[in-house]
């Protein structure tokens, strides 16, 4: 197999290190560059080292090619029954909250405040709390991976943007995004402006 050399290694190692402290990358994006950079890199080359201990610290294996946040996801599905009879909003092991709907039309969608993935909006829904498929808050199209697979109707989307709570935590959702994203490019001038209210 060719393996990248290591002065191109180091490169591209630094320009993802300096693009993400200066606000033009995530911290999910430099996780998926360290992982290329994992199987682009000879197992020797000191850049292969110090990716892997940034995806060791991230809860990447390397074994199996997972991550150990696939596993928790798995443990919050098991315990979903118990979430949804003790409240709309209730917060995971890390201290960050989740939303989920009890209207009748996005029952089965949860919302995630601290996710790092701008897909396909933010806030968006995860399906039963899995990772796909995913719904756009505002449009009402439902995604698995980046297919369009479905569309909530437009009475659902109003519904869901109706709820007070769900608008305080929207709020919260997109603040924290644009904390930890300062440079990214929003699909409308002003993403704290919230879809207006429809009685």
């Amino acid at each position: 197999m060719d393996y990248l050399e290591q002065k191109a290694s180091l490169l591209y190692f630094n320009l993802t290190k300096h693009a993400y402290y200066l606000g033009a990358l995530s911290w999910l994006h430099v996780q998926d560059r360290m992982l290329a950079l994992s199987e682009m890199c000879e197992p020797e080359d000191p850049t292969y080292i110090a990716a892997s201990r940034i995806l060791s610290l991230e809860g990447y294996d390397g074994e199996n090619e997972s991550w150990r946040e696939s596993d928790r996801n798995n443990e919050q599905d098991s315990n979903a029954g118990q979430r949804r009879s003790s409240g709309r909003v209730y917060p995971d092991d890390d201290g960050f909250y989740h939303f989920l709907s009890r209207l009748s039309k996005t029952k089965d969608w949860e919302f995630h405040q601290a996710d790092a993935d701008f897909f396909p909006s933010v806030p968006h829904g995860h399906n039963k709390g899995r990772n796909q498929p995913k719904l756009d808050a505002y449009l009402g199209w439902v995604y698995k991976n980046s297919a369009q697979i479905d569309r909530l109707s437009r009475d659902a989307i109003v519904e869901l943007w109706n709820d007070a709570s769900f608008r305080k935590f929207a709020k919260i959702s997109i603040t924290w995004f644009m904390e930890h994203n300062p440079n990214f490019n929003w699909r409308v001038s002003d993403p704290m402006l919230l879809p207006r209210i429809r009685r």
